[in-house]
């Protein structure tokens, strides 16, 4: 799950601005283990309510 953290940094806008917030407070170490905690939370949420995941859209 962290490898698909940092490929959605790479490649989702809204998790990349997220991601450098955190950094301002964070190492890399604890500001990636969050944004995979977010990404576990979309995740959840695609399969929950069986909606495609959209790149770029933070709900």
């Amino acid at each position: 799950l962290v490898e698909c953290a940092w490929s959605s940094v790479q490649k989702d806008p809204v998790m990349l601005q997220r991601y450098e917030e955190l950094l301002q407070n964070h190492s890399r170490k604890r500001a990636i283990l969050i944004i995979t905690r977010k990404l576990v939370s979309r995740i959840y949420r695609v399969l929950k309510t069986k909606e495609e995941y959209v790149i770029g859209v933070e709900k």
